[in-house]
């Protein structure tokens, strides 16, 4: 006999019908990313020419290793933020507390905040029934989801561990991320609503 109640129960069965649709296109918009990094990074070279050459030194050196680290582990980056997303789905059907991000300089979280307010109010409808949809599904309340945007931007931060590069380096992959995925999360939270409602 299940150890779960019937609201956890019913739980399950949303977030794997959400978990189901946000993944496919979550992957597609990754692949997207990775598929256009290099060139994004390249950019960035090449804006950098006219600065101090210190300075133009030490980005391009940040942005050659970065662009090294991705062609070895782009599959792990995505792994590992799927990974994390997986086990805040889990959290939320325990209601456990959100994790905290424990190498988030204080800059970083500033932009980070900043960005997502932006979708926050985009897309507030969207996410506001996601919330109540859980809320009426799990009969608790719930205050946020994996799903929202700046909670996005951490699970990516965090996921970029795997890439073993600095602090400095791996800031410069969060425009790219926001480009990329963030601002195409609207069709992901609409795909995430429809399959919350689904019967």
């Amino acid at each position: 006999m299940s150890s779960l109640t019937v609201s956890q129960q019913n739980g399950v069965k949303a977030i794997k019908r959400v978990r189901a649709s946000f993944d496919a296109q979550i992957s597609h918009l990754f692949a997207g990313m990775i598929e256009n990094v290099e060139q994004v990074l390249f950019e960035g070279l090449v804006d950098v020419a006219d600065h101090e050459q210190s300075d133009r030194e030490v980005q391009m050196a940040g942005q050659f290793n970065l662009m090294r680290a991705l062609r070895l582990h782009a599959p792990a980056l995505e792994g590992r933020f799927g990974d994390i997303l997986k086990e805040q789905w889990v959290d939320l059907l325990k209601n456990k507390q959100r994790r905290e991000v424990d190498d988030l300089p204080d800059h970083i979280e500033t932009d980070l905040v900043r960005m997502a307010r932006k979708y926050n109010g985009q897309f507030q409808f969207l996410l506001q029934a996601l919330i109540d949809g859980f809320t009426g599904i799990l009969e608790r309340p719930v205050e946020a989801l994996p799903l929202q945007p700046v909670n996005m931007y951490h699970i990516f931060w965090t996921a970029t561990e795997v890439l073993e590069v600095s602090a400095a380096e791996r800031e410069l992959l969060i425009p790219l991320f926001d480009r990329y995925v963030v601002d195409r999360i609207g069709r992901l939270l609409a795909g995430a609503r429809e399959s919350l409602g689904a019967a």
